[in-house]
């Protein structure tokens, strides 16, 4: 994908029940099956499964399981190692480049950056908790 808010790869149609943040949210799934905004503060607002394709929430909204995202709104950081992971923020519906510290806090990876505006999302199912 080379337009704004696109993405290409594993695309499916779930119900959100929570999306202030909009496109690229990062979603967590809830005991009921419904897709909520994720953050890294507790694995109980984790792990991220998805991201929001769809402004807002509601029935039959899009979301990338797995694939390619551009948002010009990013601004990620590419360059070897882990450089140019991304993780889950301790900010809901947001992702970042910073591995979150505090105690209890989600250590998720959830893809790395291809350029300033793209990202290989590919979420991980093993993550780690401080304590």
């Amino acid at each position: 994908p080379t337009s704004n808010d696109t993405a290409s790869g594993l695309i499916v149609k779930a119900t959100i029940e929570t999306n202030t943040q909009g496109i690229g949210a990062p979603l967590y799934m809830q005991a009921n099956g419904q897709l909520k905004a994720a953050d890294a503060t507790t694995s109980a607002t984790s792990p991220c499964v998805a991201l929001a394709m769809d402004a807002v929430a509601g029935s039959e909204k899009r979301i990338l399981v797995h694939g390619v995202m551009v948002r010009t709104a990013w601004t990620w950081v590419t360059g070897p190692g882990t450089s140019s992971l991304i993780y889950l923020n301790t900010t809901t519906g947001t992702l970042t480049q910073t591995q979150p510290i505090g105690t209890d806090q989600v250590i998720q990876p959830v893809g790395w950056a291809l350029s300033a505006t793209a990202i290989y999302f590919n979420p991980s199912g093993i993550y780690l908790t401080h304590v």
